[in-house]
């Protein structure tokens, strides 16, 4: 879909945007003349830098592409789009002030920040969608350490500076005097994790300082695909992957990685050892012999396993897969594989918990599978393509040829990665 140009008058100018309406950019948009509205969501607000220095402002009312860009507008909060003669934006809740406040979020609402939040006392409550169960993430910004409490995808987040050491529990019920055992939703952070690696993909291009290789110029071994770079790219704060048919049958198919190329300065790629990724994605439809790939490689090129699959797509089941080498050491593939239900075509968040003693997969916060044997310990990349099957790949379902599907898309909102620092 083209991406919508409006331009702004000399008068004051009303934009409405609905769900589903996709991506739009507004030229010469006013900040206290021009307004900005949204439904049935809540919006949120993010700032980017263009390559050529000029700030751009997303204003994100829905999924997917459901973006407007504001070029050359900056240091604006949604009160102040949707708002022009509101000024500053209402502060929030009265907190620290002895008296128990209660604090309650609903999807798609977007970040807040509460200042003076008194655990044991005041309180925070959210209703989700699709079953999303809020956690925590003890983490720091700008210096300042304090506790986000997610309660939904993306930009669905409360900011707690200075509050640590907390569980979801004993935000939610200040009167309780242990958090419940969590089954099977995701563990509490704990400061265990600390957010180390990010891309919302707000620019125009993949950032190559992050994503140090993009799959190209050759046929993958199964025969069914060769990698294209053009098949991957990024606009409207979303990365898309394709999965092309060409004449001869074979597909063209992207991907990439965060592992630095070879003789790469440094600054490039990003590996860890230990953490927790997050990835939000969905396709574009769920084809039987073509889908999503998601998982973690070894940092040394050179050695194969281990392997940890977040998400493969045989016969339409999601998988989840943790390889490893066997004692004929390098290339011998030894393997533990999960299948469970989902429909990928939606969107869904699928985290890893990568610890020493521990692989956990959860898609939006419920746990699908853990693992505790043959754990990898060696520095890892996260990587993201399409995978395509041939006519022998039984366990994949086959090839997609004759399912008169010849394009899937891939669509990644965001991949974050938080490095493991005990606990």
């Amino acid at each position: 879909m083209a991406l919508l140009t409006l331009r702004a008058t000399d008068g004051a100018d009303s934009f409405a945007f609905a769900a589903g309406d996709g991506a739009a950019r507004i030229l010469g948009f006013e900040v206290g003349v021009d307004s900005l509205s949204a439904s049935p969501y809540a919006a949120v607000v993010r700032e980017v830098v263009r390559a050529d220095g000029v700030p751009v402002t997303i204003y994100r009312y829905g999924w997917g592409n459901d973006v407007v860009r504001l070029p050359g507008v900056s240091g604006v909060t949604v009160e102040q789009l949707e708002h022009p003669g509101g000024g500053a934006a209402a502060p929030a809740p009265a907190a620290g002030n002895g008296v128990a406040d209660a604090h309650h979020f609903d999807a798609w609402q977007g970040a807040a920040t509460i200042e003076g939040f008194e655990v044991g006392l005041d309180s925070l409550s959210a209703t989700t969608a699709y079953g999303y169960v809020p956690w925590v993430l003890e983490t720091a910004r700008d210096g300042v350490a304090g506790t986000e409490y997610r309660y939904g995808w993306a930009d669905d987040v409360v900011w707690l500076p200075g509050v640590t050491g907390v569980t979801v529990e004993q935000l939610e019920h200040p009167g309780a005097a242990a958090p419940a055992p969590a089954d099977p939703g995701m563990p509490d952070n704990n400061g265990q994790f600390r957010e180390a690696f990010f891309d919302g993909f707000d620019g125009n291009a993949v950032d190559r300082s992050k994503w140090g290789i993009v799959y190209g110029g050759s046929t993958y071994w199964n025969g069914a695909f060769r990698w294209d770079a053009n098949e991957v790219s990024v606009s409207d704060g979303v990365l898309n992957i394709g999965l092309s048919k060409q004449a001869d049958g074979l597909w063209n198919v992207g991907g990439l990685s965060t592992a630095p190329y070879p003789g790469a300065p440094d600054g490039i790629g990003y590996e860890f050892t230990y953490g927790r990724v997050e990835i939000r994605a969905k396709a574009s439809q769920e084809v039987t012999g073509a889908g999503p790939c998601f998982l973690l490689w070894p940092a040394d090129l050179d050695r194969w396993p281990p392997e940890v699959d977040i998400l493969e797509t045989p016969k339409g089941q999601g998988m989840f897969t943790n390889h490893w080498q066997g004692p004929g050491g390098n290339g011998d593939d030894q393997y533990e594989a999960h299948l469970f239900d989902i429909d990928y075509s939606q969107w869904h968040t699928y985290t890893l918990d990568w610890t020493p003693d521990r692989l956990a997969l959860y898609v939006d916060g419920q746990l699908i599978r853990e693992m505790t044997e043959n754990i990898p310990h060696e520095p890892m990349t996260v990587g993201l393509q399409g995978h395509v099957g041939a006519a022998h790949d039984d366990w994949y379902g086959g090839s997609p040829n004759g399912s008169g599907v010849d394009r899937v898309d891939i669509l990644v909102d965001y991949v974050r990665v938080s490095e493991w620092i005990g606990g």
